[in-house]
């Protein structure tokens, strides 16, 4: 009797790699849309080599001034802003960091301008009805004409309405001579500073 020596050989079985299903990318639930939002033109104010000027923090971006602009905003635009311009701006990941990096140090100087406004303020407050209390108010009204691109616009007109009225406070208040020394100072403000707000001099009183 023969046998079918092909029934003893071994049967070799190959099992198929496991088929998985291709999972699709993730998709993020923000709408590139909502960019720019705003005027501020991000990419050139990311290559600014010099400090960006604090009234800039009025320009807005993300429906948002600069000057409100948050960590959260920006985290949350550290991951929005490559994505939506990845076709136009291979080094996005690079622009939106150096963005962030000039904004918060702009802002970081508001802060720092805004303690100055509280420091003048508090000094007017404290000045005496005298020659020398009217020649420093009037000094100190130039330093905020000085120190105007570093202030916000509504940081501006209030200080230059705070100083405008103290001002007439010391103008009004001081005599106008003392012993045959003048006390009105040589410099007046000029009526275009800041906004067109300038202080209306009430003449000083006779002694």
């Amino acid at each position: 009797m023969s046998h079918d020596r092909s029934l003893a050989r071994p049967r070799l079985f190959l099992l198929a790699h496991p088929v998985f299903a291709q999972q699709p990318a993730p998709k993020s639930d923000f709408d590139c849309k909502r960019l720019p939002g705003g005027n501020a033109p991000l990419p050139r104010i990311a290559q600014l080599k010099t400090p960006l000027a604090v009234r800039s923090l009025e320009l807005i971006y993300f429906n948002k001034r600069l000057a409100d602009l948050s960590p959260a905003d920006f985290d949350e635009l550290a991951k929005a802003y490559p994505m939506c311009n990845e076709r136009t701006d291979p080094n996005a990941a690079a622009t939106i960091q150096a963005f962030r990096t000039v904004v918060e140090t702009a802002q970081r100087n508001r802060r720092e301008t805004g303690d100055w406004i509280e420091a003048i303020k508090a000094e007017a407050k404290r000045l005496p009805a005298t020659r020398e209390g009217v020649i420093r108010i009037t000094t100190m009204w130039y330093e905020m004409e000085m120190k105007t691109p570093d202030l916000m616009p509504a940081d501006s007109r209030g200080l230059a309405e705070f100083l405008a009225g103290r001002m007439n406070e010391l103008y009004a208040k001081a005599p106008v001579s003392r012993a045959g020394e003048a006390l009105q100072p040589t410099v007046r403000p000029p009526a275009s500073i800041t906004g067109g707000v300038a202080p209306t001099v009430v003449p000083p009183r006779s002694p």
